[in-house]
């Protein structure tokens, strides 16, 4: 492959916290070297000038649900390649989706994955479903040879145990230390099973109205079982990764044992910054059914203003149509959960929190590529570096545009953003050196299994 030189860039320096003027010189996947403006040398390459953008490191979602199994055949709209597609328009060049988790040979599980992504258009990675696992004789062989695989992470859950997904405490304990002692990430669905049944109880009459979804799993339910978690780790000290978290309380927490020396993170997602409760009140409230639920006005005001202590964006992208929710929009237990959000998740988060001040430049490239590099250790990602990957998203953040289901990549009908204001378009996006995406025009690369 020819050498790309992309010219008068702005991008951005951890180190010295300075926005740069530069080019990238790209061979092959690589980027081979950044010059200032002006003191390239001769150079025989392709030439893009991208003056008055801005690059940040390709994005990392760290968090997808591309075709999530529901049951025998059916799965949620987004398969592997429309929902990369919508990755790459929102400057997204790497994703970390799941595995089904049903499979009792490990590597047969991640295989079947893998062939499920095998036409993904970015690079991606897996976290390793835990359930079931009470059959296997052997946890730590499993775990051990999950991580022989390429994958770091694996997730547990603290309910539906109904859908066979919780993991018991005791069997939460022997993960916890396995994963200190070999180096493994845990990802926790942090909501109390038992809270959740006894609300259920409580409200008997009404506890499959939408209205009373955020009642039903409420905040405590949350904060109880991210607290348990990490109570709990004391005695192990494995790295806890809290999914998708929507209550500034349960960050405090986190927060309160980063503060005493615990490898904990905590992510959040779009919807618990520009949604609260008020939805459920909506004649379509059904559109907007996902777990956990948002909480009140005052914990998402809470949510923004705390934005910059998370340690990475994510979007728990679930991508559904209309007709899959409306058929059971009177009974809340038996609507699939989840909206698509990929797309978005970039100027979202900057106009949310760069434009309004709640986020410096530098911190929002930190929770959207930095830190799910390194936590989730994607070798050569995650920076503008000599010698790392040439994923590279570029983006005008003056320009603006009106969120559109219609004109997102997603295979849902419908957004829940819909008509939402938002700066920081994408412009191009690179993979590993290809051009991946220019100006609304999508070219098909082929992406990798990251292990």
């Amino acid at each position: 492959m020819k050498k790309i030189l992309l010219k008068n860039l702005r991008i951005l320096d951890l180190k010295s916290q300075k926005t740069v003027k530069s080019s990238i010189l790209i061979k092959n996947e690589i980027i081979e070297e950044i010059f200032h403006p002006g003191s390239e040398p001769k150079i025989e390459a392709q030439t893009m000038d991208f003056k008055g953008l801005t690059a940040f490191p390709g994005l990392i979602d760290s968090h997808t649900h591309f075709k999530l199994k529901l049951g025998n055949g059916k799965y949620n709209s987004d398969d592997f390649v429309s929902g990369s597609k919508a990755c790459i328009a929102g400057g997204i060049t790497t994703f970390i989706d799941f595995t089904n988790g049903e499979e009792k040979n490990p590597i047969k599980d991640i295989d079947s994955r893998i062939k499920e992504a095998e036409n993904s258009l970015c690079d991606y990675s897996l976290h390793a479903v835990l359930k079931g696992f009470e059959n296997f004789e052997d946890l730590e062989t499993r775990l051990l040879k999950i991580k022989e695989k390429g994958i770091n992470s694996v997730k547990i859950f603290t309910t539906y145990k109904n859908r066979g997904l919780m993991s018991p405490e005791e069997k939460i304990a022997h993960i916890l230390d396995i994963a200190a002692k070999n180096d493994i990430v845990v990802c926790v669905h942090a909501e109390d099973d038992s809270l959740i049944n006894y609300n259920i109880v409580k409200n008997k009459k009404n506890y499959k109205k939408i209205e009373f979804h955020n009642v039903i799993r409420d905040e405590f339910s949350e904060n109880y079982a991210v607290s348990k978690i990490l109570k709990l780790n004391e005695k192990f000290n494995a790295k806890i990764y809290f999914v998708h978290v929507s209550s500034a309380k349960s960050l405090n927490t986190i927060m309160e044992y980063k503060n005493k020396g615990f490898e904990v993170y905590a992510e959040t997602c779009p919807q618990y910054l520009g949604l609260n409760e008020e939805i459920y009140k909506k004649k379509d409230n059904f559109l907007y059914t996902f777990t956990p639920p948002v909480r009140s006005r005052k914990n998402q005001k809470n949510m923004l203003s705390e934005i910059s202590q998370f340690d990475v964006f994510a979007t728990d992208s679930c991508a559904f149509n209309i007709s899959d929710k409306i058929i059971n929009k009177k009974d809340v237990t038996r609507i699939p959960m989840g909206v698509a959000s990929s797309q978005i998740m970039f100027p979202f988060l900057y106009t949310l929190g760069v434009k309004k001040g709640k986020l410096s430049l530098f911190r929002l490239m930190e929770l959207t590529a930095f830190n799910p590099a390194k936590i989730f250790s994607i070798s050569k990602k995650g920076e503008i570096k000599k010698g790392y990957y040439a994923d590279i998203f570029v983006f005008d953040p003056d320009e603006s545009f009106m969120v559109r289901a219609e004109e997102l990549f997603h295979k849902s009908d419908y957004s829940v953003f819909e008509g939402l204001k938002l700066y920081g378009k994408t412009k191009a996006v690179f993979l590993r050196g290809a051009l991946a995406y220019l100006n609304g025009n999508l070219f098909e690369n082929n992406g990798k299994f990251l292990g």
